[in-house]
């Protein structure tokens, strides 16, 4: 009896093996037929690419060898770049010396694929030979041959079309990265997002073996960095500004002095809410002294670090502290986004640039368009509107000065057209608005976009011109002055200070802190709850991270529109 049972256990064995294909039957799902037949699920995906984006239907065939390929043949070497800010797809065609159709070939799904943190494939070669710095990652199609399994961890993952963005929901009590299933997600475009293993994702997740379902909480890996309170119940906060009083200079000491008056404000306020905070301020000073300074600082109890403001300090304060958030008030330089502790408040420009595309393809005016500002963004913005509406007639001028407007044959007025600022030059950003009170009041259908605030957008007597053409455009900060907590916190402010109200660097002090410590947990874990987006007195923050275990940086911004 025991050589009949072991008889047709060797030959059930030998039939699994051999079998080079599966009909799906009910209850069937990727990762069980892996373990029917013994085959790595990655295997199974290497085998059948379209389980990547499609679920299994009955009756389907599913291959599960691959005996026919050819034996000698030479794997074709391809890599990937990871995204960085600003980054475009002409940028990268220019950049690695291919052309745009042999890049959309390599990824059908290019137009989305360009947000920070996600892979572009392009041949190895050529990323060899002009990354000069820039982070990829390698991968080997291969044919007909199994990889070992030392050999798989030092290539990436297929790089394949992103067709979504995977976020994290939570983090776990006992610190692992939390995703909630999507409708339509798939287990491998799961692991492709978040750089793991099958295997790694399948041991953390025992109910996988019955598939992946929406709604479903999956552990994707432990949180990179913890950072808890040192002193129970207690936020220590250190403030670094560069007042120079070791120096005896004045450049930045004025700018500091309003910043610390909003810090001072931001933290009055928490604490007669019953916060328990201490809060230590550094004169981080100026170059050479900003060393010295940093002895000042406490790290055995400082649970979170504002400043210092300039970039250089802050490589400083970060090549030494890696254990405590660190935010920086005005500095986004993507040299820093590896920093994983770092959190940069300044929004980067693109974010901006990216807006105003969404806005005009949204408006459909179906005018021409006249972009001033003869750089990076000018082209960027002219890039993205041009990927929806291809004949759309743009030109790019270096002043608004330069923007004349065409005459109707038939009726010889003016005809409208769609006019977007490109530049943080205060002097065309005058002119921009000068070009628009002059063109309001020449024809009706006027439309305006900016991707930066100037002062003259408030003048009294251009409002109504602006208005008139529509004028839409974005600031980093900006006071809604009828809203409820606004009103609370300039009352409060004119009260304490007899001022009508804090100035521009006060209300960064008073934002920064007051949203960092929102943030704060009873254990001080900041970045539990960094994902959070919230609003301050005039600042919008939303954080993302730039990269994979890297820093975080704010894409909030106000959409101030001109009706």
């Amino acid at each position: 009896m025991k050589k009949i049972i072991l008889l047709l256990s060797l030959l059930s064995s030998i039939l699994f093996f051999s079998q080079k294909t599966h009909t799906v039957v009910k209850g069937d799902n990727p990762y069980r037929i892996s373990r029917t037949y013994n085959i790595p699920l990655s295997e199974i995906y290497r085998l059948n690419p379209e389980l990547k984006t499609t679920p299994l239907s009955i009756g389907q065939v599913i291959r599960l060898s691959d005996k026919s390929a050819k034996k000698g043949s030479t794997p074709s070497k391809l890599g990937a770049i990871i995204i960085e800010p600003k980054q475009t797809i002409y940028g990268i065609t220019k950049k690695y010396h291919i052309s745009e159709k042999e890049l959309r070939k390599l990824n059908p799904n290019l137009d989305n694929q360009m947000k920070i943190g996600d892979k572009v494939a392009l041949p190895l070669a050529k990323i060899k030979k002009y990354a000069k710095g820039q982070e990829f990652v390698t991968q080997e199609q291969t044919k007909g041959k199994d990889l070992a399994k030392d050999k798989i961890k030092n290539i990436e993952k297929p790089v394949v079309p992103v067709e979504k963005n995977y976020n994290i929901a939570e983090i776990s009590s006992d610190n692992y990265l939390i995703y909630k299933v999507k409708s339509q997600d798939t287990l491998f475009g799961i692991i492709n997002s978040f750089n793991v293993s099958i295997e790694e994702l399948t041991a953390l997740n025992p109910q996988l073996s019955k598939g992946l379902k929406a709604g479903m909480k999956l552990k994707i890996k432990k949180s990179p960095t913890t950072y808890t309170s040192k002193e129970k119940g207690v936020l220590n906060i250190a403030v670094i500004v560069p007042l120079g009083y070791k120096e005896d200079k004045l450049t930045y000491r004025k700018m500091s002095l309003e910043f610390l008056k909003g810090v001072r404000f931001a933290l009055e306020r928490n604490v007669a809410k019953g916060k328990k905070i201490k809060a230590h301020f550094i004169d981080g000073g100026t170059g050479v002294n900003f060393k010295k300074s940093l002895q000042k600082l406490d790290k055995s109890k400082a649970n979170l670090i504002i400043g210092p403001f300039f970039k250089s300090d802050l490589f400083e304060i970060l090549s030494e502290v890696t254990d405590i958030p660190v935010v920086a008030p005005f500095s986004n330089s993507k040299d820093l986004y590896h920093y994983p502790n770092l959190i940069m408040v300044q929004t980067d420009e693109q974010n901006y640039a990216d807006r105003i595309v969404s806005e005009v393809i949204k408006a459909k005016h179906k005018q021409k368009i006249y972009i001033v500002g003869d750089n990076q963004y000018g082209k960027y913005i002219e890039q993205g509107i041009k990927k929806e509406y291809s004949d759309a007639n743009i030109q790019i001028v270096k002043s608004a000065q330069n923007i004349e407007l065409s005459k109707n044959m038939m009726t010889g007025k003016l005809i409208p057209a769609t006019l977007i600022l490109a530049t943080k030059n205060k002097k065309e950003g005058q002119v921009f608005a000068n070009k628009l009170v002059e063109l309001a009041g020449e024809t009706e259908g006027i439309n305006a976009y900016s991707m930066y605030f100037t002062g003259a957008f408030e003048n009294a007597e251009k409002l109504p011109a602006l208005r008139k053409a529509h004028l839409v455009y974005l600031m980093d900060r900006k006071i809604n002055r009828r809203g409820r907590f606004e009103k609370e916190v300039l009352s409060s402010y004119k009260s304490k200070y007899c001022e009508n109200e804090p100035s521009k660097y006060a209300v960064i002090g008073f934002d920064i802190v007051n949203d960092m410590i929102s943030r704060e947990n009873a254990k001080a874990e900041i970045f539990k709850k960094i994902k959070t987006e919230q609003t301050q007195l005039a600042t919008k923050f939303k954080f993302v991270q730039a990269k994979k275990g890297g820093a975080y940086i704010n894409t909030g911004y106000r959409v101030v529109r001109l009706r």
